[in-house]
């Protein structure tokens, strides 16, 4: 009978997500809807698409187009019979000390089922377990250190990004400080954050973008022509405080309706497109003045470069959504 009579008590309506459906939302998307899935999550947990489709109790409904224009994606329902409607909250969830569920940045685990994927290799000890969605790999989960005092955890902001798509595989990981052991592996991701992935037919690294741009607007409307919706991006910026070129790294992504969001792995926080008007794009550099390129790297769709991620990574010390 699970899954059948199911209605959301938040929002009334009787569509379940799958594992599949969190996994593939854009960041804001988790946090626009965050409250009808946890609505969801302490009813009936997140189901794998296996289980839906092997249950007699949803119905599955393909993608279509409204009559206004909207696009609504293939999705899952509750299949609707005799009996009560399953609305009841399970008390058992792991709750903070306000009585909320834990948000975004201290959660409950997700990967102690012992379920583990056998076909991807072990990171730094760690095997690969059920793939996370983006409010279960970001948050300060990356990098939970930022604020311990270590100069090392601010210094390791392409890692962190790179962790931060190891997490969403199903890698329960935490970002390494850039320490003189890891100091060499650390200067090539920073020029070249490929460097921790592979493309998976083992062939020439594809997806880099160098960006030239007079100001904030002229960069946005660029970068808006090369993102699509579930792709997820390294962007490798130059800061104004910092007066050079490439110096900080942050993971890029637009969400369904088209809006571009900024998740800085290092320090966990979000941001919209304002966080385009804290970049310089030309100033002087060596003597010479000119324009600041900022370079995109699609990431979303390689494999990892075990070698590098266990240099880079260890697993992670606290659970974590």
């Amino acid at each position: 009978m699970k899954f059948k009579n199911y209605v959301n008590s938040l929002t009334g309506d009787n569509r379940i997500y799958s594992l599949n459906d969190i996994t593939q939302m854009a960041l804001g998307d988790v946090l626009k809807n965050k409250e009808e899935l946890l609505s969801q999550y302490r009813v009936l947990g997140v189901p794998t698409e296996s289980e839906l489709q092997n249950s007699d109790n949803v119905v599955y409904v393909k993608a279509y187009t409204r009559d206004d224009g909207t696009e609504v994606r293939a999705h899952w329902r509750s299949k609707p019979g005799e009996g009560n409607t399953i609305t009841k909250e399970d008390d058992n969830l792991t709750k903070d000390s306000s009585g909320d569920l834990n948000t975004r940045t201290n959660s409950v685990n997700t990967q102690d089922d012992n379920y583990v994927n056998e076909s991807m290799p072990e990171i730094a000890g760690v095997k690969c377990g059920k793939p996370m969605t983006p409010e279960q790999a970001g948050g300060k989960n990356v990098n939970p250190n930022y604020d311990s005092g270590d100069i090392g955890y601010k210094q390791n902001c392409v890692a962190s990004c790179a962790v931060y798509l190891a997490r969403l595989k199903g890698y329960n990981l935490e970002t390494l400080p850039r320490t003189q052991e890891n100091a060499a592996i650390s200067s090539i991701l920073a020029r070249n954050p490929f460097y921790a992935f592979k493309e998976p037919d083992g062939g020439v690294m594809k997806g880099r973008y160098d960006i030239v741009a007079g100001n904030s607007k002229d960069f946005y409307k660029k970068i808006d022509g090369i993102l699509n919706t579930g792709e997820i991006y390294i962007l490798k910026c130059s800061p104004i405080e910092t007066k050079a070129k490439w110096l900080h790294a942050v993971v890029v992504e637009k969400n369904k309706n088209g809006e571009i969001e900024v998740y800085d792995a290092q320090s966990g926080k979000v941001y919209g497109k304002e966080f385009f008007n804290t970049l310089q794009y030309e100033g002087e550099l060596n003597g010479e003045y000119g324009k600041f390129p900022q370079s995109l790297y699609r990431v979303d769709n390689k494999d990892l470069n075990t070698d590098v991620f266990s240099k880079i990574s260890k697993r992670a010390q606290r659970q974590s959504i």
